[in-house]
């Protein structure tokens, strides 16, 4: 699901609400589409600002199982900052990518890590290069990176 408001994200969004749940159902649509993934709007309907916490809260009226919290190295070494961290680490498993072998020590954080994760791709550098596009360019440009057909989102 896309994050309707970060607290802890200083910068501004590159996109809209809807224009990433359209990246996100793009991104995913193979998962969508054998019912292995779902792409959701929960937490735009929840109070602002969205901490994780109440996030997973949320969505355990709907799920049967509970969710593995799925993060890159960066955020986890931000994890203790999180809003009501030390319950978050109690009750859910984390899965972090972490680049370079570096797996943070977080005490209380229950974590398998991806340590090898070698992909050739960082949100953080991706959100930096598209900020230095033209706005006009921005939403084309991300189109492009999950779907190769490049068709535009509805607007």
């Amino acid at each position: 699901m896309p994050a309707a408001s970060a607290p802890l994200r200083s910068d501004e969004r590159l996109f809209s609400y809807r224009e990433r749940f359209h990246l996100l159902r793009r991104a995913f649509a193979q998962e969508v589409a054998a019912g292995s993934v779902a792409i959701s709007v929960l937490e735009r309907r929840l109070p602002a600002p969205n901490y994780t916490v109440n996030t997973l809260t949320a969505l355990a009226g709907f799920c049967a199982q509970k969710p593995i919290v799925v993060i890159g190295g960066d955020q986890a070494e931000k994890l203790p900052r999180w809003h009501r961290a030390e319950e978050l680490f109690a009750q859910y498993e984390f899965l972090v990518f972490a680049r370079g072998g570096a797996t943070p020590n977080i005490p209380g954080l229950r974590a398998r890590y991806v340590p090898d994760f070698a992909e050739d791709i960082s949100a953080t550098e991706r959100r930096a290069l598209l900020a230095a596009m033209p706005a006009a360019s921005r939403l084309k440009a991300a189109v492009a990176a999950v779907d190769p057909t490049g068709d535009q989102p509805a607007k």
